[in-house]
């Protein structure tokens, strides 16, 4: 097991709190949950900024911005846009194995899940809004939630309002993914994952 995987002993961090009916069971060690976008788009950039730290490329970007300038080159951190996932994926040099709508409806948890975060890799995911557009967070722990199987999820917008960017979700919430924001929610469904590779 690689060093980065660690079975859930000091989680969660002091002063985040999961649902009443929670229960961890791992996470990746290290991961970083505190900190939000920088930018109103750049959910993409956080997370790929929070899984260069754990699963880092040589002499790769490790900030929002240094991810932004990687991605979309130099002129992109100075702009707010948006990045499809699997492309800035890919481009930041991780190999994956994308998971589609098709392949969540029939998501297979040891496999697709439970293996990935035990080996330390975290899987980016795309949720699209049902109103349009999406947004990216991460699975980088998981376990139960009212005895069914569960995400713990960094967002990147502080869902729940707290400092923490955390949260989880059981994989039959993933389809039904809801964002507190200041105007309203705003429902999702998960649309992709990605399988890292190291």
């Amino acid at each position: 097991m690689p060093a980065n995987a660690l079975r859930v002993a000091n989680f969660p961090p002091p002063g985040a709190q999961l649902p009443a009916n929670a229960a961890a069971e791992r996470v990746i060690a290290g991961f970083p949950t505190a900190h939000a976008q920088e930018k109103l788009n750049w959910c993409w950039a956080a997370v790929l900024s929070a899984v260069s730290r754990v699963l880092p490329r040589a002499e790769g970007p490790r900030t929002q911005r240094e991810v932004v300038a990687k991605v979309q080159g130099p002129a992109g951190s100075d702009a707010d846009d948006m990045e499809d996932l699997l492309v800035a994926v890919r481009r930041m040099g991780w190999d994956c194995t994308p998971l589609v709508r098709s392949d969540l409806d029939v998501l297979d948890f040891d496999r697709d899940i439970r293996t990935p975060i035990d080996d330390g890799r975290p899987i980016p995911i795309c949720v699209r809004w049902k109103a349009g557009g999406s947004h990216a967070i991460c699975a980088f722990g998981y376990g139960r939630l009212g005895g069914s199987p569960a995400l713990i999820l960094y967002d990147p917008s502080a869902i729940d309002g707290e400092p923490d960017n955390l949260t989880m979700v059981s994989i039959a919430g993933m389809d039904n993914y809801e964002h507190r924001l200041a105007s309203g929610r705003q429902p999702g469904r998960w649309t992709e994952a990605y399988l890292l590779e190291r």
